[in-house]
């Protein structure tokens, strides 16, 4: 009678370790590419947010005129009215002035409403805001928003996005 025989403790020993490395391999490769993937959803983030704030500057400053619109602070603050009625005969009556910012706790676009004292932020994580003309007198505001994220890693994320609003009443 032929005696069966079975793997070595050596063997058995090198297949474990050949085993657990592809293991540890797989296990760094699923973490880089979850890492990867939260960066990008962080980037993401950050790229709507100041695009979604850009959008609602310029529907907004698109409804005032060259003669309502004033960039102060080199840049950093834009003060603007907009239209609260028309009378029949086309005399426009206009609202309190409208300022957009960095303010808040220091990282936000805010927009602020001077009538009313109503604060409403805009966006988050906002390093800076640079507000401008173009013409004379002014028929296009200009936006250059840079917003700014640190992430988990000690990594710093940062972003500028540009718009502009061609205003109606000019």
């Amino acid at each position: 009678m032929k005696k069966s025989r079975g793997f070595t403790l050596i063997e058995l020993m090198v297949a474990v370790a050949i085993f657990s490395m592809m293991m540890a391999i797989t296990g760094v490769i699923l973490r880089n590419g979850e890492a990867q993937s939260r960066l990008a959803d962080m980037k993401i983030n950050l790229e709507e947010s100041v695009r979604e704030s850009i959008y609602q500057m310029s529907l907004e400053v698109r409804e005032s005129a060259s003669s309502r619109v004033s960039v102060l602070n080199s840049g950093a603050l834009l003060s603007f009215s907009i239209p609260a009625s028309v009378s029949n005969s086309g005399s426009i009556t206009w609202t309190n002035p409208i300022t957009y910012q960095v303010g808040g706790n220091g990282t936000q676009l805010v927009r602020t409403d001077t009538g009313t004292g109503q604060v409403a932020v805009l966006a988050n994580d906002i390093q800076s805001v640079t507000f401008g003309t173009n013409g004379s007198p002014a028929g296009t505001v200009t936006f250059a928003v840079t917003a700014s994220r640190t992430l988990p890693n000690s990594r710093v994320l940062t972003l500028t996005s540009t718009g502009e609003a061609k205003l109606r009443n000019s």
